[in-house]
Parts: structure tokens; sequence; C-alpha cells
């Protein structure tokens, strides 16, 4: 079930940049199903491999920046230790 999560959320994240929490619907029902073993692993594994096909063509088709903006991603990690400092309760 996660091997299927992370590869459907790959997907969406290569193709919009934006990852859906919770999982929208008929994926997350699906992937509750696979959890649950109403799936045979023989389809869960075929499933995998064309997820991984697809993720592999998206990386060269993606609309994401080649780099991240590490400038972007330091600012926010400094703001949430700072946010979560603050309002510390010991």
């Amino acid at each position: 079930m996660h091997m299927l999560r992370l590869g459907y959320q790959g997907v969406e994240f290569l193709e919009t940049g934006r990852l859906s929490l919770p999982m929208r619907e008929p994926v997350r029902s699906h992937l509750m199903d696979v959890r649950s073993g109403r799936s045979n692993l023989a389809d869960v594994l075929a499933e995998c491999s064309q997820l991984e096909m697809r993720l592999g063509g998206l990386l060269h088709s993606s609309p994401l920046p080649v780099d991240p903006d590490l400038q972007t991603v330091e600012r926010f990690v400094m703001d949430t230790y700072t946010t979560a400092w603050a309002t510390r309760k010991d």
C-alpha cells in the first residue's frame, strides 16, 4: 500500500507541483482495499511497475524546477522551528 501511495503521490507532485492531503478518491479507497488485503499481490506489483514507468517519464516533463529553492526551504524550516520554540511550554 505504501509503495502505491508513494507512486501516486509522486505522479501528482510531478504533474502539478502539489500534493492532495488527504488523498483524493478513487485512489484513497483503492489504497485502503490494498491495505486490507482485498487486492492480489500480482496486481499490486504490476500497478507499482506502471507507476514507476510513469514517474520516470514525468521526470523529464514535470513543470517543477530542476533544483529546489534552497532559500525558501531554509526560511520555512527556520520559521517553523522559531514558532515551535516560541510556543513551547516547558
